[in-house]
């Protein structure tokens, strides 16, 4: 049967309006193309089959030659009181943009809404295409209640899309196509109302509008030149057709909107900035991830690995970090809830990189944000804290939500997923949200907020401000250069004694040593892990030695004690691990204790390891 446009009209009980459904999604922060971006990600991660990574691929084409393809199947169109000057976005000149995923279930489950999905099945092709607002059946997914969907529509300048699935159903796979579009809504000739919702695929004898189904469908896929299925892989092609490229303006600007290049590196700036948790770089071997490209006209737009971006790499580093031991625990007044993991990386700043690096960045200037996400681990948003005082550096955390909080934190979520709003949220769901948003703000207030020593500052050879921070040291291998316990010139012990260790697992090497960086004076000493399969942790610490060489944890009356600041990596100085207590990396072998040092008093470095067997 020929594939047709069916418009719906409203029931006497009520009905749902296509403007209603597409003003669900307010007004978002952000750009449609961005939030399309995440909608599109979350619903193929939701999606995914239970081994395999997920490959998500965005297109963007113009229709060329298949423009009569196009017309054959989708013309005569919804009418025009609803959606004006369809046609138009059929021409040779017309865009579209395809997002195919593989390696997911596809849009399965039942056709028609009234229908009860199997034990085993989604409702994924109903909730997409027909039905507004059901909550989703994805425990620990990223979407909540499907109205970003609204934005296929809203980047549509005719408000139209495609879904071309295969779905394994019964145990046989399926094909299946079907158009859907959001108009206004109108009366006919006949003065019946209409709610300006149409659907585009066949009508079935009872009067229902289905989508094509099996070779019928793949045929019109063919036809219209949608990216091909192979062999028994299952997945979706959402096409937003009549692409508007108006809601792209660089900068804001009046116009036609971006250049179609411009569009597609966006696009790409997008998927880095948003999706970088689910690279395969980030996640490593033996986790499922997605594999993203971006595509324009056939050409590949390259998307960076993302701990090759500067502006990005601390986020990724602190996101790494919260599968070592060091991370900490967030919790609220509940005593037997923990909501979720932080972590924190200090890093060179820069701004400068290629427009694919920067065009999707969400912030200006240097990161001094905190990337919060669920246990979905798509980026919800990148939460600021204080500005570092030094303008050289900046950081950047992740705060990732605990199983058991996941909920409390999807519940305060709008549409978009953009954002955590305790307002309007009962008691439990309040304390959780508003709980985690004090802990960070007090522990990026306790790192960057005093203007004492900086952690930032403490790494010699620190790229551009390593030359800065060579200016402002002197005396360099000074009371530091002599065996621990010798007298120096000026007749006192040098900084450096050894404590209690266990040589096989890690020691103190070589000859500790103090530098000076602005009014603060800092104290290094290096650590060697001999043994990096029985290390688990490492704790330093730095005491006072005393007239006869007792230890003491507090200095005498008006000094300040001494305190151990972080480590630094040997190998890779650009980032401090803040705190006494570093967790061992299993290819790291030396690194460095960082501690203040006032060079009025004797001070001794020691350690406290502990081994894998819990020792």
């Amino acid at each position: 049967m020929t594939s047709v446009w069916k418009s719906q009209a409203f029931d006497a009980e009520g009905s749902t309006t296509a403007p209603g459904i597409l003003k669900q999604l307010g007004r978002p922060d952000l750009d449609e193309f961005t939030v399309l971006i995440r909608e599109a990600a979350q619903n193929s991660w939701d999606a995914r089959n239970d081994s395999g990574d997920v490959d998500f691929c965005v297109r963007l084409e113009r229709l060329g030659e298949r423009s009569h393809a196009w017309r054959d199947q989708l013309l005569p169109s919804p009418p025009a009181a609803s959606i004006d000057a369809f046609d138009k976005c059929l021409d040779p000149d017309g865009w579209i943009l395809v997002v195919s995923d593989r390696g997911t279930q596809g849009l399965g489950g039942p056709i028609r809404a009234t229908e009860r999905p199997g034990p085993d099945e989604k409702n994924d092709f109903v909730q997409f295409l027909r039905n507004v607002g059901e909550p989703r059946d994805s425990a620990l997914g990223g979407g909540t209640y499907g109205f970003g969907k609204g934005i296929f529509y809203r980047t549509s300048s005719v408000r139209t899309l495609l879904a071309d699935t295969r779905v394994l159903r019964g145990g046989a796979s399926e094909r299946r196509l079907m158009g859907a579009a959001l108009g206004s809504d109108y009366y006919d000739d006949d003065n019946v109302r209409h709610t300006g919702r149409h659907w585009w695929g066949r009508i079935a004898e009872d009067g229902v509008i289905d989508p094509l189904l099996g070779e019928e469908a793949e045929s019109a896929s063919v036809a219209l030149g949608l990216p091909a299925f192979e062999h028994d892989q299952t997945g979706t092609n959402i096409v937003v057709t009549g692409l508007d490229f108006a809601l792209a303006n660089d900068e804001g600007d009046e116009g036609d909107g971006a250049t179609p290049l411009a569009l597609a590196e966006h696009l790409a700036s997008a998927i880095l900035w948003n999706l970088w948790p689910k690279f395969p770089e980030v996640v490593g071997s033996g986790r499922q991830a997605m594999r993203f490209r971006v595509m324009l006209e056939g050409d590949e737009i390259r998307i960076p690995d993302p701990m090759t971006v500067p502006m990005l790499r601390p986020f990724v580093r602190s996101f790494l970090d919260l599968d070592v031991e060091s991370k900490s625990y967030v919790r609220t007044t509940h005593p037997k809830l923990r909501v979720g993991d932080f972590a924190v990386r200090i890093e060179v700043a820069t701004s400068s990189g290629s427009r694919v690096e920067l065009a999707g960045c969400p912030f200006e200037g240097r990161p001094h944000h905190v990337a919060r996400m669920r246990q979905a681990g798509l980026i919800v948003d990148y939460h600021a804290g204080l500005v570092p005082l030094d303008s050289e550096f900046g950081y950047g955390g992740v705060f990732r939500a605990s199983a058991e909080a996941d909920e409390f934190f999807a519940a305060a979520e709008p549409p978009t997923h953009d954002g955590w709003n305790p307002e309007g949220l009962g008691r439990d769901a309040r304390l959780v949200v508003q709980g985690a948003a004090q802990f960070l703000k007090n522990s990026l207030k306790n790192r960057f907020a005093t203007p004492q020593v900086r952690p930032e500052e403490l790494s010699p050879g620190l790229g551009r401000a390593s030359h800065r921070l060579s200016g402002l040291v002197s005396g360099t291998r000074g009371t530091g250069a002599a065996p621990a316990g010798d007298p120096d010139s000026s007749g006192k012990p040098v900084p450096g004694g050894r404590g209690p260790v266990r040589p096989t697992a890690a020691r103190l090497v070589g000859e500790p040593w103090i530098e000076r960086a602005g009014n603060a004076v800092l104290a290094f000493a290096a650590v060697r892990v001999e043994s990096p399969h029985l290390v688990e942790s490492i704790k330093g610490f730095v005491d006072v030695v005393v007239e006869g060489g007792a230890r003491e944890a507090t200095a005498p009356a008006g000094s300040p004690a001494p305190k151990v600041l972080g480590w630094l990596a040997r190998d890779d100085r650009t980032g401090l691990f803040p705190g006494d207590e570093i967790a061992v990396f299993g290819n790291t072998k030396d690194w460095l204790l960082v501690s203040e040092y006032d060079d009025s008093l004797v001070v001794r470095f020691r350690l406290d390891v502990r081994s894998v067997s819990g020792e």
